[in-house]
């Protein structure tokens, strides 16, 4: 019996073989079963992409349909803003009434102790120390006209209270200008008036409107009234539906545009009589 060799061994079990299986065809390595697609993953990625696509598209037409809110948001803002600016220089024609106890002057600055008119410079001028700018104000020669040289750098300083809330605060110009003569607030000629003057009533009668042509601010350039002449064109210039006026009782309304003109009329004058609708 021949001996076995232990190196010859191998008691691993045995796979039965074929005759026609042919060695280099075997793998016994362990097959993995497949798995089924069961297409909820693609529909998954498929959702995703429509819910990104239509975020995509929504995004721009949400901002689209923001803006209006925002941009009246924006006027309403700058509008407040005018308003207080014009109340300002209301309360400076009001105070300065009640230091002196002659009346609302403009066009013209007056000295406020002797009630002398100086027709070089503008009525705002005479305000300046009732708007909290004093300092300005000591830098004028009121015998000097307001673009003379010793005038003219005050003349350039911006005041707040003179300034359109849509204008660049270093503007110097004001776009807050007067009425005067025909029957409005204020004389043509520069002289005050008094308060008892304003038949109307004060909450009826225009002091300042804005005006879309603007002017230095220290130049005693208004807007000449009359019942024959054409009224002014009213409001910014880049156009907001409309303008702020500032009335005799330091009221601020803002006014649609366009207005009607029989009711602007009746608003301008002091003592005319009319009966003014408040639709508008």
């Amino acid at each position: 019996m021949p001996v076995r060799d232990d190196d010859d061994y191998d008691d691993r079990p045995r796979r039965r073989r074929y005759e026609d299986e042919d060695d280099d065809d075997y793998d016994d390595r362990p097959r993995r079963r497949k798995k089924k697609s069961s297409g909820l993953g693609t529909g998954v990625i498929v959702a995703g992409a429509v819910v990104l696509g239509l975020c995509v598209i929504a995004v721009p037409i949400g901002i689209g349909l923001l803006m209006p809110a925002v941009q009246k948001v924006s006027e309403a803002a700058s509008r407040a803003k005018e308003a207080n600016n014009l109340k300002q220089t209301g309360l400076g024609v009001m105070n300065s009434d009640a230091t002196d106890g002659r009346g609302f002057y403009a066009p013209y600055a007056h000295d406020s102790k002797t009630g002398r008119l100086y027709q070089g410079n503008s009525f705002r001028v005479s305000l300046l120390p009732y708007v909290e700018r004093p300092d300005v104000y000591q830098r004028f020669d009121l015998s000097q006209p307001w673009d003379g040289p010793r005038n003219r750098p005050a003349a350039d300083t911006p005041v707040a209270a003179f300034q359109s809330s849509l204008d660049p605060p270093e503007t110097t110009t004001t776009p807050f200008r007067a009425f005067v003569g025909g029957g409005a607030l204020f004389n043509e000629d520069g002289s005050p008036v008094q308060l008892t003057a304003i038949a109307d009533g004060t909450s009826n009668t225009i002091m300042l409107v804005h005006a879309a042509e603007q002017v230095p601010w220290a130049k005693p350039q208004e807007l000449p009234y009359g019942p024959g002449r054409p009224l002014p064109a009213l409001g910014h210039r880049n156009g907001t539906g409309g303008f702020n006026a500032l009335f005799a009782d330091g009221s601020v309304r803002f006014l649609k545009s366009p207005a009607p003109e029989a009711a602007l009329r009746a608003l301008i004058t002091r003592a005319g009589g009319e009966k003014v609708s408040p639709d508008w």
